[in-house]
């Protein structure tokens, strides 16, 4: 009977473990606006925290649109609306703090729905 407890207690300890080593790799990288849309979409795939991973994540959108995700060489973020100046866009690292401000999308390299199963179309 002892046994099964003390297996149990391992078996917690194992996870506690694992979840803390896989915690200490996903610290903020000094450019986080990648690490910052992994959290936000729930990703845990390490490589997004670098911007130009996120323009192959999803399917193409074929343009701007509000729910896509913008992707330029250096950046990434996601549009949440649009006015009279342009496109609204949401982003970690904008400033060096969490911003939704309007941005231009000139130079952006893909534009991305943030599926819930991403694809490589």
């Amino acid at each position: 009977m002892k046994l099964r407890h003390l297996g149990a207690v391992v078996s917690v300890c194992a996870f506690a473990l694992t979840a803390t080593a896989a915690d200490a790799r996903d610290v903020k990288p000094r450019a986080w606006c990648g690490w910052w849309m992994r959290h936000h979409l729930g990703v845990s795939d390490l490589r997004g925290n670098l911007a130009r991973w996120w323009a192959h994540f999803g399917s193409n959108a074929h343009g701007p649109a509000v729910g896509a995700l913008v992707v330029w060489p250096h950046h990434v973020g996601i549009i949440t609306g649009r006015n009279g100046q342009g496109w609204v866009v949401k982003s970690g690292n904008d400033g060096h703090a969490v911003r939704e401000r309007v941005r231009s999308v000139k130079g952006a390299i893909a534009f991305r729905w943030p599926n819930a199963m991403a694809s490589n179309d």
